[in-house]
């Protein structure tokens, strides 16, 4: 078959979900030989794709009706969107898109793209003869938002991220951070929705619980749109001088940042999935995580679970990961075998019977 594929937005430094996209598709064209594909928008994953046809456009309308062209041009018989819309394909071949979470349309204060998932999304999930959707939460939220009937729905896990898997232990980011009395990591961007402000409220109150204790809070991702959040840092006193903040690092900097973390923290308010908790998992690190949303399908019963909304409830899972060592290392081995139903192969194993499904 000749299939389509539309990754999405480019970004300079992969994370999160496009990550996830392009573990996914690596697993598929290793995985598949028979099919062929195309790159129907910008390559901007330098994947090794069997044949690229590539349009760069700025504009998203003239994005869209270069999408339509490229599809007829290039006689494709299933056109899979990873990301964006494709609202203004009305060539006649099967469509799938993947919707990793609601979050403009249910949150729309945590994000400007509200009237994109309310129109051309929207459209494109109703086109569509198959969604894929992140987790089961995520499914029943685009059943509920967008009216779509649940069979239309399959759920394809995301795994972990080969690149850190494959780092060796690295020691050096404890003295370049100057981390060696302990730490809790929270890996995320930085803004609203992923509860920084919340977690560090805990992490402060937990500090003075503990009067004694030495060990800091690192905060790890890209800085995202929250502007006020460097004037939020320095309204919360002697706590800010056991913070540190990393910006975006590298794989094998993380992967050490995990490794010899306390714990990793991801007290977000809602996730479409939440990936850093199976990358702590396979680490061997401990997690304290938000009960909401879909957090939980990607903890298990492995987890510190809490409330984000809570701080008490943060607070106490803190002190649970931190001061109870017995339980700390049962939940790291439940963790990391929660962790091994989890992979990118399962997820193009998965792909690869859907697009056989709508070929036949």
């Amino acid at each position: 078959m000749r299939i389509g594929w539309i990754f999405g937005g480019p970004e300079k430094e992969l994370t999160g979900v496009n990550i996830a996209i392009n573990e996914t598709i690596k697993e598929l064209l290793r995985l598949d030989s028979h099919n062929q594909y195309y790159a129907i928008d910008e390559n901007y994953l330098n994947l090794p794709v069997i044949q690229t046809n590539i349009m760069r456009c700025q504009d998203f309308w003239l994005k869209n009706k270069n999408l339509e062209m490229l599809t007829a041009c290039n006689d494709i018989q299933i056109l899979h969107s990873f990301f964006d819309s494709f609202h203004a394909v009305t060539y006649d071949c099967k469509k799938i898109i993947t919707i990793h979470d609601l979050i403009p349309l249910v949150h729309p204060e945590w994000h400007w793209a509200r009237d994109y998932f309310d129109g051309p999304m929207r459209a494109s999930a109703r086109m569509a003869d198959v969604i894929l959707a992140d987790s089961q939460y995520t499914k029943k939220e685009v059943v509920k938002y967008y009216n779509i009937p649940e069979e239309k729905i399959k759920v394809v896990y995301f795994g972990c991220n080969s690149e850190l898997l494959n780092q060796e232990q690295n020691m050096s980011v404890v003295d370049k951070y100057g981390l060696g009395e302990g730490y809790i990591l929270s890996v995320s961007t930085l803004e609203p929705r992923k509860n920084l402000r919340g977690l560090i409220k805990a992490f402060e109150a937990y500090k003075e619980r503990h009067i004694h204790s030495k060990i800091k809070l690192v905060l790890t991702g890209k800085m995202g749109w929250d502007e006020s959040f460097q004037t939020f840092l320095k309204s919360m006193g002697r706590v800010v001088d056991d913070i540190v903040i990393t910006g975006y690092v590298d794989a094998c900097t993380l992967a050490g940042l995990y490794k010899n973390a306390i714990a990793m923290a991801y007290v977000s308010y809602y996730e479409g999935f939440g990936l850093p908790v199976l990358e702590a998992y396979n680490m061997g690190t401990a997690v304290i995580a938000s009960d909401q949303t879909s957090i939980p399908e990607a903890g298990g019963d492995a987890a510190f679970y809490c409330n984000p909304y809570d701080k008490e409830s943060i607070v106490n899972a803190i002190e649970q990961a931190v001061e109870n060592e017995t339980l700390r290392n049962e939940k790291i081995e439940k963790g990391f075998s929660h962790a091994q139903k989890f992979s990118y192969k399962n997820a193009a194993e998965n792909i690869l019977k859907i697009y056989s499904s709508l070929g036949a």
